[in-house]
């Protein structure tokens, strides 16, 4: 059992000083990294050089020409990965704010101050070492994201008045602005119901208090008097200045007529103010004038 015991431990002893051997030390990779600044496709003669130097380090005397070379060739696709890995807005927008810790503290910031001023934001760039410009866009962009978000989550009044205006017009066809008259649709009723309510509309429209046009008693006899007595024919007027002579003795009476009439006292017998002009009378002088010049 003891033998075995032994055969076990002796066994186990190659294997783990194997594992160590398999890595650098510290020492070894900041070599090799700083060597890869300078060079990243080393030849033959340039990687037996940097293995000499690395057997001088303590730890790295395990090292060979080929663990050499397979670290270039993982170096280097490392690196290839890196460099086509998909860029994000924020290498683009703002490069300098990927350090560890930076956007963090511009969150902190910006939630104290909202709206900081331009000399806020240099203050700011300093303490946290990055470009001044980049916070700026950063700012900027924040606002934006946010003003979205506000705009996405409440429509705001112009979105409610335009929703509460669609359901008013769907609940109230009536009030269409079709250029069609509006037809209101009532139940059918009997011609005999129909009639009486045309019936009832059109009475209701018709005006009952219409003025009486009979002529009084007293002005038949005045007109029976005056068409049974015409004047005689020789006294008519043959000019314009026999007519003039002829009408004065008649202007007064015109005239007197025309001031009734305008002052509403021959209304009850349908002559209303509308039916002359009080223009008339002055009309029909000038234009007698005018024919006497």
């Amino acid at each position: 059992m003891s033998a075995n015991v032994e055969t076990t431990g002796a066994d186990d002893e190659p294997k783990s000083s194997r594992s160590a051997q398999r890595r650098l030390t510290r020492e070894g990779y900041a070599l090799l990294n700083d060597y890869y600044t300078r060079v990243q496709r080393p030849s033959i003669a340039e990687r037996k050089e940097l293995l000499a130097r690395l057997h001088v380090l303590p730890g790295c005397e395990h090292y060979t020409t080929q663990n050499v070379t397979v670290w270039f060739c993982q170096k280097r696709k490392s690196e290839r990965m890196k460099q086509t890995k998909a860029r994000t807005s924020h290498d683009i927008l703002y490069p300098s704010l990927k350090s560890p810790g930076v956007i963090e503290d511009l969150e902190i910031l910006t939630s104290e101050t909202p709206n900081p001023s331009e000399e806020m934001v240099k203050i700011w760039s300093q303490r946290l070492g990055v470009v001044y410009s980049e916070v700026l866009t950063w700012i900027a962009v924040k606002r934006e994201k946010s003003q979205r978000k506000s705009i996405a989550e409440d429509p705001g009044p112009s979105g409610a008045m335009a929703g509460s205006s669609t359901r008013l017009q769907l609940l109230t066809p009536e009030l269409s602005t079709s250029p069609e008259p509006q037809i209101h649709i009532s139940p059918a009723m009997s011609p005999e119901i129909e009639q009486n309510a045309i019936s009832e509309y059109v009475d209701e429209d018709v005006d009952t208090d219409i003025p009486s046009h009979s002529i009084p008693s007293h002005l038949d006899e005045i007109l029976i008097k005056a068409l049974s007595n015409p004047e005689d024919g020789s006294n008519r007027p043959t000019t314009f200045a026999e007519f003039a002579q002829w009408f004065q003795p008649k202007q007064q009476l015109i005239s007197t007529f025309q001031g009734n009439l305008n002052n509403g006292k021959y209304i009850e017998w349908g002559l209303h103010p509308s039916v002359g002009d009080a223009s008339t009378d002055g009309g029909v002088q000038q234009e007698m004038k005018s024919e006497d010049e």
